[in-house]
């Protein structure tokens, strides 16, 4: 996930982390396979709502993602909703981690 935040301009970024916080985009419908993750991204703005189609796939080292917006489709730019994609499976990782660090305290007792 690191190696796909790196690829964000400082913008888009911003505008990923500022959405997630205002909840202007919301990370919907994720499904995990393997090295694989898809979800939809509703986005709210000047525009409406509007949903997008986020693809992200890590092997190793290496990543490929894929949004339906136009920044991704006619620019090949890496935009706000791969990041926030990115930046939800990062906070639900750490989730996992902490979640079972509790459980194993709570088995310690």
């Amino acid at each position: 996930m690191k190696g796909i935040l790196a690829r964000v301009d400082e913008g888009r970024l911003g505008r990923a982390v500022a959405g997630l916080v205002q909840r202007s985009l919301v990370v919907e419908e994720v499904v995990r396979d393997g090295g694989s993750i898809r979800a939809r991204v509703r986005s709210t703005g000047v525009r409406g709502v509007r949903v997008h189609s986020v693809g992200l796939t890590v092997v190793g080292r290496g990543h490929g993602v894929f949004c339906s917006c136009e920044d991704w489709r006619q620019r090949g730019i890496v935009c706000k909703h791969i990041a926030a994609v990115a930046l939800h499976e990062l906070g639900a990782r750490a989730h996992a981690r902490s979640t079972r660090s509790m459980v194993g305290l709570l088995l310690q007792l």
